[in-house]
């Protein structure tokens, strides 16, 4: 049984509105009363209503109309005969009242709106007909377009194409498609890179260290010296590697470190030491400091060097003398310790003092290592001993970097470069198979921005997947939570219901549906494993203090097959949904 086809029924029947018609809707209604005048009470769904007729109707008999106008009173244009028992013949009567083509796509697609009662009009039905012929997979095109027409969101190519393709893929397929595309351009920008390490951070289940040592490989199979200077300049390399050295031996390094093989990293680099310089380096600006002494020496020392020939004994002098003054004092020890002979006056060691400095005195980090700062930054907390931060680390990410809040950052400016303005950026300079992986990983965040809030009066319903890779599960990890709209617009912390669906590595496909009354927690595991009863048992103590903690009570826990999800599902009359309660 696959997660997803135990998933929540729609959107749309979270909540029941009154219904508002809209003039061209087609609607199936039943006629209760005839009044004079040709106006008559009609039942559609739960509603009933006085419309306006142009035909003589049986009292009983439910038939098809289209609304003609909505203003004092509704008029109704009767389409065809009353509905009969057969499916088929009314599908059939429909479309040919309408002047649509019979064909089995389009019957099929007739039905599903017909058999559910969802209002619809002639033109969207003949825009879904474009999409669905369009589409390969023609039954997940029709569940889909019954969805945008129930929730009524505009049936437009670019909102189809979002909720199609988060339909019909998952979050870490289509992030993994684009990566394995990006990698293969040996002549990326900036831009790409910087998309790459994002995209990786999402789906790349790796500590701190394994971000350093990607970050370094990507670099040298690029031939860009960036990291090495830095390291170079901190005082991490000793100034006679050079970078053909330091190439070889990654590239030696990188050929084990794919095998899995737990390795010492090249030169004896220690992550922890450069994640300390970079974020010195970023906040402590050692430029400024030095950058008044180098504008001074430069010139001189160049002069020096053209000729082969020392500095005068006086400029030494007066060289030695800031050095220790200026220079030293503001080096790390790292930096000072790397400077283990002093300066002596002659070409070799003035250009290699010289050359030090001025790396060393750079006013800001290199945007490539400001984006490896900020990786490693991501990644410190993130370790398989410690899942609680590791699930609440990747949430954030999410919700952070993806950019479900795009156009909310642009009305506000912000300047947080997201996946999705990076995709925006790199649909405008690339084409072939990068285009098309990145215009589809678009489509997948836009249907994710789509589903990703529903809310009435009372109620609230928010989703969000995560993907599941980087937490060690099979699949993506489906969140969704529901109920009651506080005074504040927030889901109430009292009232609601919430559940998460996941494949673990273990245990497979399991829902953990847990209800939430007057701060009293219901949990119900769905799972096929028999065993996993005993092992829930044991767990009940820890579960119960850690609740009482945050102020909840737990009521019961209990285990059931996953057979059984679907049973509840179908006759549930609760708010349905799919979600997990990020504070518990």
């Amino acid at each position: 049984m696959s997660i997803q086809h135990i998933t929540s029924p729609a959107k749309s029947d979270v909540h029941h509105t009154k219904q508002v018609l809209r003039q061209g809707q087609i609607i199936q209604g039943k006629v209760l009363h005839l009044y004079p005048n040709n106006k008559a009470q009609i039942q559609i769904g739960t509603q009933k209503m006085i419309a306006q007729l142009e035909a003589s109707l049986t009292i009983g008999e439910t038939y098809h109309f289209q609304v003609q106008a909505t203003d004092d009173i509704i008029r109704l244009k009767v389409l065809g005969d009353k509905v009969k028992s057969n499916m088929t013949d009314n599908v059939m009567n429909l479309l040919k009242q309408l002047g649509l083509k019979a064909t089995k796509q389009n019957k099929a697609l007739i039905q599903i709106l017909m058999t559910e009662k969802i209002p619809f009009d002639k033109e969207q039905i003949t825009k879904a007909f474009q999409l669905i012929d369009n589409t390969e997979n023609k039954i997940q095109a029709r569940q889909v377009i019954k969805e945008i027409i129930a929730t009524k969101l505009p049936l437009t190519d670019s909102i189809f194409q979002a909720l199609y393709t988060k339909s019909t893929s998952g979050f870490s397929e289509r992030i993994n498609a684009l990566l394995l595309q990006l990698k293969q351009d040996t002549n990326m920008a900036l831009q790409q890179l910087s998309l790459i390490e994002r995209l990786t951070a999402l789906t790349d289940g790796t500590n701190r260290q394994n971000v350093l040592v990607k970050h370094i490989i990507t670099e040298v199979n690029r031939n860009s010296p960036t990291f090495f200077q830095f390291a170079k300049a901190a005082g991490f390399l000793d100034t006679t590697v050079n970078f053909a050295t330091w190439k070889a031996e990654w590239t030696g390094f990188e050929k084990q470190y794919n095998n899995g093989k737990g390795l010492s990293l090249p030169f004896h680099l220690d992550d922890g030491s450069i994640l300390r310089m970079l974020e010195q380096s970023n906040s402590r600006r050692f430029g400024k400091v030095v950058q008044p002494f180098l504008q001074k020496w430069t010139d001189a020392i160049h002069q020096a060097l053209q000729k082969n020939k020392p500095l005068t004994q006086n400029e030494f002098t007066v060289l030695k003398q800031e050095i220790n003054e200026i220079v030293l004092p503001s080096l790390t020890d790292k930096q000072a310790r790397h400077i283990k002979q002093p300066v002596q006056n002659n070409p070799e060691s003035l250009r290699t003092f010289l050359s030090f400095l001025t790396a060393a005195s750079t006013d800001q980090l290199d945007p490539k290592l400001e984006l490896l700062l900020t990786n490693m930054i991501r990644n410190r907390y993130v370790t398989l001993s410690n899942p609680r931060e590791q699930f609440l680390t990747q949430i954030r990410q999410v919700l952070q970097f993806t950019g479900l809040d795009y156009e909310n950052q642009l009305v506000t400016k912000d300047q947080t470069m997201t996946v999705k303005a990076m995709l925006l950026q790199l649909l405008h300079n690339s084409d072939g198979i990068t285009h098309e992986r990145a215009q589809q990983l678009l489509h997948f965040i836009n249907g994710l921005q789509l589903n990703s809030v529903h809310e009435s009066a009372n109620f609230i319903q928010a989703s969000l997947l995560l993907p599941g890779e980087k937490l060690g599960l099979n699949q993506d990890l489906q969140l969704e939570f529901a109920g009651k709209k506080t005074e504040t617009g927030e889901i109430s912390a009292d009232y609601c219901r919430v559940l998460f669906y996941l494949d673990l590595a273990h245990l497979n496909e399991t829902v953990i549906d847990m209800n939430v009354q007057k701060r009293s927690v219901a949990i119900t595991i769905y799972n096929d494993h028999s065993a996993l009863n005993a092992q829930t048992n044991a767990l009940k103590p820890m579960l119960k203090a850690g609740l009482e903690k945050l102020d909840y009570h737990l009521s019961t826990v209990s285990v059931k097959p996953l057979s059984q999800k679907e049973k509840a599902k179908a006759n549930s009359s609760f708010y349905s949904t799919q979600g997990v309660d990020f504070r518990i």
